[in-house]
């Protein structure tokens, strides 16, 4: 009981906090931190960013209190405030990148730091599910830490529009609250606070500092897993964002594009284009995460594989038929 009430009162501080916090930042960041509209941008007035650091700061609340309060924190529970730590580096790079930008190889530099540190804070050094030699576990370790920070990048292209990552990611952060860990909630709160103000017309762009930092926790969250078919099960729910970057990554390497280079040719991004509004497509990208996200509450991988079929055949539908046409000649 005791617990209980620790948990619910601390649930309820971090959010009032929070809310007060976004409005301190608004008033105080005025003209500082604006993300002002260009030919690639999504929006159209000067909007507010960088509020991604209030996710940090909320979070390292939230979990050390529940760590240096809680009578019944378990080693487990210890995860969250981990990975939290070494996910920190990267939310502070990505607020300075808000403000300027920042050299894309040091950028990169301290996603791989994070992936390391990822990595170490995982069970992949402590059981070797693949049963091989220490030789081809250093590749593993090498293919596992491009995953990582692709993952994490595509999550940041992938916040482009009103809603859609922070309303995917509460929807996947809820669900691991529900069958993982409780102590999910916290972040799953603080991300559904944050799209009362992130929802279109958004007040606040979260920016680099928090679509990264999501990145990470899910990439962690991943990883925390001692199976790899739950591990995999996971990364599964966030399909629809991955296959939409993977196919333009793929398009744009294929005809000879910058893929370094700002653009507008996410599927995403070319149905807002088409006519469909903000709401419209994160609707579509959210509402497509919870139906993948319903077979991994069954705990059926080969089910999730199919759904995630279905989620590619209404992509391409959507392309065909609601999308702007890719350009036929680079630009």
């Amino acid at each position: 009981m005791i617990t209980f009430l620790i948990n619910i009162g601390l649930l309820i501080l971090n959010l009032f906090l929070l809310d007060k916090s976004i409005n301190f930042f608004i008033l105080k960041a005025n003209h500082k931190l604006l993300d002002k509209p260009d030919s690639r941008s999504m929006h159209e007035k000067p909007t507010i960013t960088g509020t991604g650091i209030l996710i940090l700061m909320s979070c390292i609340f939230c979990y050390s209190v529940l760590f240096l309060f809680s009578p019944t924190t378990s080693i487990n529970d210890t995860f969250f405030l981990k990975v939290i730590i070494l996910s920190t580096p990267l939310s502070l790079l990505g607020f300075w990148d808000d403000q300027r930008s920042v050299n894309q190889s040091f950028r990169y530099s301290i996603q791989l730091l994070t992936g390391i540190f990822l990595l170490a804070n995982s069970n992949l050094f402590n059981i070797n599910i693949f049963e091989i030699s220490k030789y081809y576990l250093f590749f593993l370790i090498i293919i596992f830490l491009f995953l990582i920070t692709g993952l994490i990048n595509i999550i940041n292209f992938m916040d482009g529009i009103d809603g859609l990552v922070i309303g995917t990611f509460a929807l996947i952060f809820a669900a691991l609250t529900l069958k993982v860990n409780i102590n999910y909630i916290y972040i799953t709160s603080i991300l559904i606070l944050f799209l009362k103000w992130n929802w279109f017309p958004a007040k606040v762009f979260i920016g680099d500092a928090g679509s990264t930092f999501i990145g990470a926790i899910f990439a962690g969250s991943i990883l925390t897993s001692t199976n790899f078919f739950e591990s995999l099960s996971i990364f599964l729910m966030s399909m629809p964002l991955i296959l939409d970057a993977t196919f333009c990554l793929g398009w744009r390497l294929f005809n000879g594009y910058n893929v370094f280079r700002a653009h507008k040719m996410h599927l995403y991004q070319r149905l807002v284009q088409g006519g469909l509004s903000h709401n419209q497509v994160s609707f579509i990208y959210i509402g497509t995460v919870g139906f993948i996200t319903s077979f991994y509450f069954i705990g059926n991988i080969f089910l999730e594989f199919l759904a995630i079929i279905v989620v590619f055949l209404l992509g391409l539908y959507l392309h065909f038929n609601f999308a702007s046409q890719l350009p036929k000649k680079k630009i």
